[in-house]
């Protein structure tokens, strides 16, 4: 089978010659009619010199139009190809021209949304990331920490602190981001904003320099060290809640009640370090949303 084109390219050369051929044979017809009736005619009423002549067209004459007909006509040679069409011309593929240059648009999407109030929170677990604080692990791609540095975790406590906390932020994912809110009197947060901070390298050993010079001091408050946390947006995937002592049944409850503001509760992971005197309002906490307890008996070495 012929390309569908090349099939009507030579069915419309096929045309005028078989027209030429049945006019010329029509009209040899028509000759050959004439001439009979022309000469079955009776004579005239004149004398010989009124009498009609005749042409008479014999076969060897009508043979001599139809070949002068034919050699006037434009030749055409039915079975010659179209040389000047390439059947694959058609069958071409266009190209997409324009589907990778979309692909790199969309890829210039990927990250967006990072900062406190942007973005579409895709709740815990989001981009399978995790993180480990004294051991306990968490899902997600979000983590708060919130650390006690009242007066009570003077000495190898604090020292214990900063070497687990920038442990951890410095084996955080690059896709991950942060927040540490120290708590004592009063909530202090790492590097003085209260937005979230991307775990790259540039962040990360800025926030292991401000997190050696974090000295002890002042009572046990974490209420307002948790009201932060639960004000940032996005909101936590995570959180890490430490403290080496007691703290008000108020605190539970309030934990209980701005946790509560969210279809899904953010799991808070408790951990008593050395003294476990909170122990029984830390489980409330971890229980209540769905996070775990955890109790670290001495600084590590």
């Amino acid at each position: 089978m012929g390309h569908p084109i090349l099939r009507r390219l030579t069915d419309s050369r096929r045309a005028p010659m078989l027209g030429l051929a049945l006019s010329l044979t029509v009209h040899a017809v028509l000759l050959v009619i004439l001439a009979f009736i022309l000469l079955d005619r009776p004579g005239g009423s004149g004398g010989a010199g009124d009498g009609i002549e005749l042409a008479i067209v014999t076969q060897a004459d009508l043979s001599a139009l139809e070949a002068a007909a034919a050699a006037s006509a434009p030749a055409i040679d039915a079975q010659t190809p179209a040389q000047t069409l390439d059947p694959t011309a058609f069958d071409a593929a266009v190209p997409d021209a324009g589907l990778e240059d979309a692909a790199s648009s969309l890829a210039g999407l990927e990250g967006a949304g990072d900062s406190a109030g942007e973005g579409v929170d895709l709740g815990a677990g989001a981009g399978a990331g995790s993180a480990s604080f004294f051991g306990v692990e968490a899902r997600g791609t979000r983590f708060a920490y919130v650390v006690d540095v009242s007066g009570s975790m003077n000495g190898p406590k604090i020292e214990t602190l900063r070497r687990e906390l920038a442990s951890s932020l410095l084996a955080l994912d690059d896709h991950a981001s942060y927040v540490v809110v120290f708590f004592s009197s009063a909530p202090r947060v790492l590097g003085g904003q209260r937005r979230w901070t991307k775990a790259g390298d540039r962040t990360r050993d800025f926030a292991v320099r401000q997190i050696a010079a974090i000295e002890p001091g002042g009572a046990t408050n974490p209420l307002p060290a948790l009201e932060i946390v639960f004000e940032m947006r996005p909101r936590p995937d995570a959180i890490y809640f430490m403290t080496d002592g007691q703290f008000s049944d108020l605190v539970v409850q309030e934990a209980s009640r701005l946790n509560g503001a969210w279809i899904e509760p953010i799991p808070i992971h408790t951990i008593s370090f050395v003294s476990d005197e909170g122990r029984s309002q830390l489980e409330r906490i971890a229980r209540d949303s769905g996070g775990t307890y955890t109790h670290v008996p001495g600084a590590r070495p």
